[in-house]
């Protein structure tokens, strides 16, 4: 059995290790970690491999005699972990046991200190992303301010003009959150492996329903913080008399 990205180079099923071809008898569903590229087989089947790469293979694989690496203890539903721990401790001190709280406890906190320090600059992105488009706008709308004069002595109203400048930017910010978004997925679908890798924790690529939720919240709140930036120069330069706003 393999992991996720485990696969036949000869596409036949088989891969040899160690000198020894092994039959790949089917993949585990992706989990993000390192179990996605590890192959698993029984103890007798590691230890026939080890023979035989001693003869076929150019590294042997020494699996020594009567030792193991670690030892996986189930206990019922309602059994007391530490009164299962308290004779391990006094009869074994070399063994190191580990609940599976402390097992799961250090990369829980990483990703907990992770996801902060993402949110924090996500936060700190918004903010700087909404002032700078606010002042685009103004400056955009600035050099407008004829344009909207004009439309202004032809009739229009000021609802009018006001309901043209946050269409105009609203559909600059939906256009703008499709393309990054996908950009951003297509990126980070072709470095996955990188980033996991990299960051030393798993990663999963979220499925199809997922991207499509974060698309979707992506567009939304893209086009509320756009509305919310040019409201204020979108409202004075709808208010502003069409005279004025010739003589300007």
């Amino acid at each position: 059995m393999g992991g996720a990205y485990i696969f036949s180079p000869d596409d036949d099923g088989t891969i040899k290790l160690y000198g020894s071809v092994l039959q790949l008898v089917g993949n585990l569903e992706p989990t993000g970690t390192g179990m996605d590229q590890t192959i698993f087989f029984t103890v007798d089947t590691a230890q026939a491999i080890a023979r035989t790469s001693l003869t076929e293979a150019v590294s042997p694989l020494e699996i020594p005699q009567g030792e193991i690496s670690s030892i996986l203890v189930k206990v019922k539903p309602g059994t007391d972990v530490h009164a299962v721990l308290a004779p391990i401790y006094l009869d074994f001190p070399d063994v190191v046991p580990i609940t599976s709280p402390q097992l799961f406890g250090t990369f829980r906190e990483q990703m907990l200190g992770l996801l902060a320090g993402i949110m924090v600059v996500m936060s700190l992105a918004w903010i700087l992303s909404a002032v700078l488009i606010a002042l685009v706008f103004s400056m955009s709308a600035n050099e407008r301010q004829r344009q909207m004069a004009v439309l202004r002595a032809l009739g229009a109203t000021r609802w009018y003009v006001l309901k043209s400048l946050l269409a105009e930017g609203s559909l600059l910010a939906i256009a703008g959150a499709a393309l990054g978004s996908l950009t951003g997925a297509i990126g980070i679908y072709i470095y996955k492996t990188y980033f996991s890798g990299h960051i030393q924790l798993p990663f999963l690529f979220p499925s199809v329903a997922s991207l499509l939720f974060i698309f979707a919240l992506g567009l939304v709140i893209s086009s509320i913080t756009v509305v919310l930036a040019i409201i204020f120069p979108a409202l004075r330069i709808s208010r502003m008399e069409p005279a004025m706003g010739m003589r300007e």
